[in-house]
Formats: C-alpha cells, sequence, structure tokens
C-alpha cells in the first residue's frame, strides 16, 4: 500500500511499485493495491482492504474485482488514528460475489450477509456525472454504467436516469477529513521526518485543517440530507466506478503533491463522496475497456442495505460473468 494509505497508487521507496496483473504498465490503484494484485493474480482468493476515500472500490475497479466498502460501524474500524474521521472502513476484496459476501460476514461477525439475496427487485437510479462539476468521465465508463442499468431492467428492476445532487460543501468536506486524517496518523509515527515528500505535505495541510477547528460537521451533514433526498426515489444507485483509466505505474511517491491529488482526483471521483456520508458502497466488474482493461461500476445503497447491494451484484455477476482472474494468470 502507499505511505499512510494517503493516495490511489501503491508504491513508496522501501517497496518499489506495485503493477496491475491486467496491464504491467498500470497500477492497481491504491491503497490496497497490493490486496487487489494479489487477489487479480490469483496469489490469494480473498483479501482485506480499507477504504477512505475509495481504497477498496478502486483497486477493485482497476484490477476487475469485487470490493465492498460497508457503510458506518458495520465492521469493527479503529484504522490508524480515528479511521480519518469516521470516513474509512474496513471490507472485502474477491473475484466473486459469494466470497465478497462470505469475507464480509466474517469481518462484521454477522453471519447472516455470508448469502446474498438473490431474487429482489428494487429502484435503480444511473448516474454518469462526475461529483466534481466539469471534470470529465471516459465514455467507456459511463457507457458501463448505462449498460448495466439497460441489463438491470432486463431482469425486472426498475430504472430512472437521474442521480445526487452534490452540494459544493461536500467536496472541501472530503478533502478536509482526508487532509487531517493523515495529520492524526503521522502522528503516530516516531519520526515523522521520514514520509515522502507528497505525504508531509499531505499532513502540513491536515495540520492546518485542525488548528482551524476542522473538520467541521456541516459538510458532511448536507451531503448526507442531499442524498438521503435523492434515495426517497431509488434503493440502488449505479455510477461509473472510475472516471479514467488508471494512472501508469511510475515511482508517484517521487512525485509532487499537486501532481498526485489531481491524478486521483481525476481518474477516480466517484468514490469519496460515499466514504464522507458513511454509506455503503460496492465495485462490481462490467466487461471490458478496448485497452484490454476491466471496466468496473459502483453500486451504492443506504445504510443498512449491503446485503441488497450483494444482491444485485450477485444478478449482475449471472447475467454478465466476468474471468475470475487477470488474463495470463489463471493457470
Amino acid at each position: 500500500m502507499p505511505e499512510l494509505c494517503v493516495f490511489g497508487t501503491t508504491d513508496s521507496a522501501a517497496s518499489g511499485i506495485t503493477r496491475n496483473p491486467w496491464q504491467l504498465r498500470r497500477t492497481p490503484g491504491g491503497s490496497s493495491g497490493g490486496s487487489a494484485a494479489a487477489v487479480a493474480a490469483g496469489m490469494v482468493p480473498v483479501a482485506h482492504g480499507n477504504d477512505g476515500m475509495g481504497s477498496i472500490r478502486i483497486p477493485a475497479a482497476c484490477t476487475g474485482l469485487v470490493g465492498l466498502k460497508p457503510g458506518l460501524g458495520v465492521v469493527p474500524a479503529g484504522l490508524g488514528n480515528g479511521s480519518w474521521f469516521d470516513m474509512a472502513e474496513n471490507g472485502p476484496l474477491a473475484t466473486t460475489v459469494a466470497d465478497c459476501a462470505l469475507l464480509l460476514s466474517v469481518l462484521a461477525g454477522r453471519p447472516e450477509l455470508a448469502t446474498a439475496p438473490a431474487d429482489l427487485r428494487v429502484r435503480l437510479g444511473v448516474s454518469t456525472r462526475a461529483p466534481l462539476t466539469g471534470l470529465p468521465v471516459n465514455r467507456h465508463f459511463a457507457a458501463a454504467a448505462r449498460e448495466t442499468g439497460r441489463l438491470l431492467a432486463s431482469a425486472g428492476h426498475s430504472v430512472r436516469h437521474a442521480g445526487p445532487r452534490y452540494p459544493s460543501t461536500a467536496g472541501p468536506a472530503a478533502l478536509g477529513r482526508w487532509f487531517a486524517g493523515a495529520e492524526l496518523d503521522a502522528r503516530l509515527l516516531t519520526d515523522r521526518q521520514q514520509l515522502d515528500p507528497r505525504v508531509a505535505r499531505h499532513a502540513r495541510l491536515g495540520r492546518l485543517v485542525c488548528a482551524l477547528g476542522g473538520p467541521r460537521p456541516s459538510g458532511r451533514r448536507r451531503w448526507q440530507e442531499a442524498a438521503e433526498r435523492y434515495f426517497e426515489q431509488v434503493d440502488v444507485l449505479i455510477t461509473p466506478m472510475l472516471a479514467q483509466l488508471p494512472p501508469t505505474a511510475i515511482a508517484w511517491h517521487a512525485r509532487g503533491w499537486s501532481a498526485n491529488l489531481v491524478s486521483n482526483i481525476r481518474y477516480a471521483p466517484f468514490a469519496a463522496p460515499w466514504n464522507l456520508a458513511g454509506w455503503p458502497a460496492m465495485a462490481v466488474p462490467a466487461g471490458r475497456h478496448p485497452s484490454g482493461l476491466p471496466l468496473s461500476v459502483q453500486l451504492v445503497g443506504r445504510p443498512g442495505s449491503e446485503a441488497m447491494l450483494l444482491g444485485v451484484a450477485g444478478q449482475l455477476e449471472q447475467l454478465r460473468p466476468w474471468p475470475r482472474i487477470a488474463p495470463g494468470y489463471a493457470d
């Protein structure tokens, strides 16, 4: 994983560069990129990840896996120093929905989650607009979300094409917690002077957030209220999981903070809002991009809807099966 789990690529001066089994010149994402690469290459059947700004769902999307970030409190967190102000959750990375459900049931201590409901009909919303205004979404990723809606409509679900309204305060609220969470984690180190420069700057910004009295609850509350209004009309939201192809697998730890921040936001903007809300969300494979890399969609539900998300994902697995292991690793 990257240092302090901060960024969406997995590399460090100590451990080198982790690569995507689907295409070695691309990153497997982050921060749980090593876990995702190991599962996608068939080294292990399942893996644990944690997700503070998408760090289960982003690597799952990059490597063709199923990855679920449970809602707040479903799985014990206790990550670092304060779990990034309750944005970070533990969850499963797996090659099948059944394995994902089984591992979630163990992590949560809830055996009933091991069996995803097989026969359910829900109200679906499909949105391909990025949470940040003006941020472009690759047409193949957007098409995968729309095609997923059509596929589920053919299975009897109702579908409407509309997304939630993202308040202007949601982005700053999530960023403030991201910065401040890194600062609190850095305080646990015996020698923070050894941090990568990009992570050290991230933590310094978090120190400023804390000094100014943040993070404040108002931004999170406004976003939760907006999400609740949207979910009066739908049960599950479908979005693209990524907006662009995964970045190239290079020494991102040696590049500047700004370059890392822009790259992360540009390619994976859809995950963080649901960390801020504390709602469950999962990544599900959705075909192949012309580059050969996997496509992925995000399923989001209200608090307590983990079983529903797994059920919809299980139907997708039946309707549109995906390879369990990256090409070239199956043997």
